[in-house]
């Protein structure tokens, strides 16, 4: 989850939720449990939590998360459980807790998962492991994540996405643009074509510079829509570095200007 900035008005920040929330702790009404007043309480928890990560308060939507979990855990909830442990992890990872990311995924390794439950821990475990400089581990993931993506398989250009990190881990800077292009050529939504055009900028030759700001620019258009702050905050960044390379200054300083208020936003949110 991300807070949605305007980048040219980080001021007028509002609160949005990402689409690349996989796992969030969903709500319903008609569950057998609902008259239990622990699942109230539950439900209560999340629905603080999805707002608080609506507002970018990470350590907030971490701890009401958490409360989820504990109170759903007491009846046995277990489809509210697990995905209450996979946005922990994903929450963790956002955090940089690689601590809290294992202990999340250490809790789900003796259930039963559906597969795409299969498919979004395999996701966590590739982003710890990557993480971790573990590339080889990352790849074992992978497979397990395409494993469990029934064909057509709705997350390709994401598992994609993640073969072409693996293979940038492995310093196979080829298969790694090859993969980000058929990621991008695969991508369903704005959040997978924003990863893959920022990761084929970052991997674009030095000598290169107006390719690499044409994808920050486009990923940058994409994170607008997704109003992904930390997405936003690397386009920036790299949009600066690339202008700077191509002499235009002046540019270079609005983008990194862009870039700091962004950041800014965002830890004055997780601080909360």
């Amino acid at each position: 989850m991300a807070l949605r900035i305007n980048p040219r008005r980080p001021h007028l920040a509002a609160a949005a939720l990402l689409a690349l929330w996989l796992a969030a702790c969903a709500g319903g009404p008609s569950h057998p449990l609902a008259q239990h007043d622990a699942f109230r309480q539950g439900e209560l928890a999340n629905r603080q939590a999805r707002a608080a990560l609506a507002r970018g308060e990470l350590s907030s939507a971490r701890q009401l998360t958490e409360q989820a979990r504990q109170h759903y855990q007491r009846l046995d909830a277990r489809e509210r459980v697990i995905d209450c442990e996979l946005q922990l992890a994903t929450l963790a990872l956002r955090q940089n807790d690689l601590a809290g990311v294992r202990a999340a995924l250490a809790r789900l390794a003796d259930w039963q998962l559906t597969p795409e439950q299969q498919r979004a821990l395999a996701e966590r475990h590739i982003s710890l492991a990557l993480r971790e400089q573990q590339a080889a581990r990352a790849a074992d993931w992978l497979k397990q994540a395409r494993a469990a993506c029934a064909a057509p398989c709705a997350r390709a250009a994401t598992l994609d996405v993640f073969a072409a990190r693996i293979a940038a881990a492995r310093q196979d800077l080829d298969s790694a643009r090859q993969l980000a292009e058929q990621a991008l050529a695969g991508a369903r939504d704005d959040s997978e074509r924003a990863a893959a055009h920022r990761l084929l900028a970052e991997w674009t030759p030095a000598n290169a510079p107006r390719a690499a700001l044409s994808h920050y620019l486009a990923a940058l258009e994409f994170d607008q829509r997704e109003g992904y702050s930390a997405g936003l905050a690397q386009d920036l960044a790299g949009a600066a570095a690339a202008s700077q390379a191509l002499g235009d200054a002046r540019a270079a300083r609005e983008y990194r200007q862009r870039a700091e208020a962004v950041n800014a936003a965002m830890r004055a949110a997780a601080g909360r």
